[in-house]
């Protein structure tokens, strides 16, 4: 049965408990219509619907008459820092204010306006507090507030976020810790050349390499590969822009002033990312295994140990198993077949 109250429609099924697959379609196909209106007489519609209704700076103005107070986020936060610098403000307190700010400062205009407010200075104090819950969620609002926003990179950068970053990720005594400093470490180099040269400068690759020594550090080791390997494909995507475009230029020079390649093998990492091929996680194997695919030219020698010739050899035959299965399902799933293809990649580049 078919409804209407003014503008409004619908269906309800007075006859059976649910709706048929034919009758669902044709609601979907009628709603769609309404949707997609563009004629002048639907167009005239929707400028009436939107006519019953006021923008948000009038609703702001009418509320403050009615003595209803409508507050900007940049309002929320300045209360947030106001309650977070208050003499004898709790840890809780504190806590709960950085969790509130990294909830804002997704936005890029929030996180641009943390700075304007000196927010940003008692973020990055904060990386250094004595409450290691308070230093974990500094650093999930530092990585929120830098994630592709150059303004605030930039002022991250020359706050010195970076060596904090790092001493964070090589030595906290919390296992938390270091992985929100990776993150946020991970947030402000990405697409960021100027970063990912102080990141080298101030010890990065070694502080990352120092995990894999680490028992507990089995996901930051992931998540250090992974990011390495971003920062090497980022290269390689800039190298390969063209030429022509003026902008395009001004970014080649300023990746080829980051050595990131030529440190990672000084550094031995040509040795230390095929040691995760090890790894009982799919996803985790395949990051690994574009990683070396990435790195092959440098370190192609390293690939011809006996180890990593094993584990390759391991995971062929794992993955020749699982792509019969795969095919045998047909459910148009080949991610196995995906994996398959980069051991049987680097194993050709091998002979």
């Amino acid at each position: 049965m078919k409804w209407k109250d003014g503008d409004s429609q619908g269906m309800v099924n007075t006859k059976n408990k649910y709706f048929t697959a034919s009758e669902l379609k044709d609601a979907l196909k009628k709603f769609k219509a309404d949707q997609d209106d563009v004629s002048a007489a639907g167009q005239q519609k929707l400028k009436n619907v939107k006519d019953q209704y006021r923008s948000y700076d009038e609703l702001k103005d009418i509320l403050q008459q009615m003595h209803v107070d409508v507050e900007t986020d940049t309002e929320i936060m300045q209360k947030l820092l106001l309650a977070y610098t208050e003499e004898g403000s709790s840890d809780d307190m504190r806590l709960h204010v950085l969790t509130e700010l990294e909830y804002h400062v997704h936005q890029i205009d929030n996180a641009q306006n943390l700075i304007e407010l000196g927010g940003f200075q008692l973020v990055i104090l904060a990386l250094n507090d004595s409450n290691s819950d308070i230093r974990a969620e500094a650093a999930r609002v530092l990585g929120a507030a830098v994630q592709s926003n150059p303004k605030v990179q930039i002022e991250a950068l020359e706050s010195g976020a970076v060596p904090t970053l790092i001493r964070l990720v090589a030595s906290d005594s919390s296992i938390a810790v270091r992985k929100k400093a990776l993150y946020a470490l991970s947030s402000l180099v990405r697409h960021f050349p100027l970063a990912q040269l102080r990141f080298l400068q101030q010890g990065g690759l070694s502080c990352l390499a120092q995990l894999f020594g680490d028992p507990n550090a089995t996901t930051l080791r992931i998540k250090a590969v992974t990011l390495l390997h971003d920062l090497m494909v980022e290269q390689i995507n800039v190298e390969n822009l063209s030429p022509d475009n003026p902008t395009n230029m001004e970014k080649k020079k300023q990746y080829e002033k980051v050595p990131l390649l030529q440190m990672m093998v000084e550094a031995g990492w040509c040795q230390l990312i095929p040691t995760l091929l090890d790894s009982p996680d799919h996803d985790t194997r395949e990051k690994v295994l574009r990683a070396m695919i990435t790195l092959f030219t440098p370190c192609h020698n390293d690939y011809k140990s006996t180890e990593t010739q094993q584990h390759l050899s391991v995971l062929r035959g794992e993955y020749q198993a699982l792509v019969v299965e795969e095919k045998q399902e047909d459910s148009g799933d080949d991610y196995f077949s995906l994996l398959l293809s980069l051991v049987d990649e680097i194993s050709t580049k091998m002979l």
